[in-house]
C-alpha cells in the first residue's frame, strides 16, 4: 500500500510541476519578444518605429460585417509586375502602384502619423485627410491594415467591393 501512495504522490508530483511551467511559447505577448512565422509582434507603443521600413502589398482580404472572411486575393499570384511598394520615412509614406497590366508606373506621396492603432494619411493632392486605416497587426515581417470604406487610398479611386463585404484588409510585407 505503501508502495501505491509514494507512486501516486509522485505522479501527481509531476504533473503539478509540469503544470507550472513557462507558458510563453503558447501566448502571443505584446512586449515584442514572440517570434512566429509572420516575424516579431509589435507593442502598439513602438509602431511608430516599426512601421518606418519598404512594405510590399501581397494580400488583399475581403471581409463581411462581421468581419468574417469572403474573399483572399494573393497579389502575386496573377501580377507580372513587381508589388506595390510603399516607403514608410520619417512622416511621408511614398507609394508606388502599377497598373494592372502593368503599362504605367504611379508613384505618389503623402505626410502620415500613427495615433493608437490607426495610421492617419494625409493626401496633399486631394486637400483632404482620409479615414483612417487600422492596424490589425504589425510584425517585423508583416502589416495588415484595415480600410472600412469603399475609398482605397492605395490605388487612389473608389473601389468595387466583392459581394457582401463591408471592408478590406490590405497585407504588406516587408521587402
Amino acid at each position: 500500500m505503501k508502495k501505491y501512495l509514494l507512486f501516486f504522490a509522485t505522479i501527481l508530483c509531476c504533473v503539478f510541476l509540469g503544470g507550472c511551467s513557462s507558458d510563453e511559447n503558447s501566448k502571443k505577448k505584446d512586449d515584442g519578444n514572440e517570434s512566429n512565422n509572420s516575424g516579431t509582434e509589435i507593442s502598439v507603443a513602438h509602431y511608430s518605429k516599426a512601421i518606418k521600413k519598404d512594405w510590399l502589398a501581397s494580400k488583399f482580404v475581403y471581409l463581411d460585417r462581421n468581419n468574417k472572411v469572403i474573399l483572399e486575393e494573393d497579389l502575386s499570384f496573377y501580377r507580372v509586375c513587381d508589388l506595390d511598394l510603399y516607403s514608410f520615412k520619417e512622416d511621408k509614406v511614398f507609394m508606388e502602384n502599377h497598373s494592372f497590366d502593368c503599362s504605367e508606373l504611379y508613384k505618389s506621396v503623402a505626410d502620415y502619423k500613427i495615433e493608437g492603432e490607426n495610421l492617419l494619411l494625409f493626401a496633399k493632392e486631394m486637400n483632404d485627410n482620409l479615414e483612417p486605416l487600422e492596424i490589425i497587426s504589425l510584425t517585423t515581417k508583416q502589416l495588415v491594415l484595415k480600410v472600412d470604406d469603399k475609398y482605397d487610398f492605395f490605388y487612389g479611386k473608389q473601389i468595387n467591393l466583392p459581394e457582401g463585404a463591408t471592408a478590406k484588409q490590405v497585407i504588406l510585407v516587408a521587402k
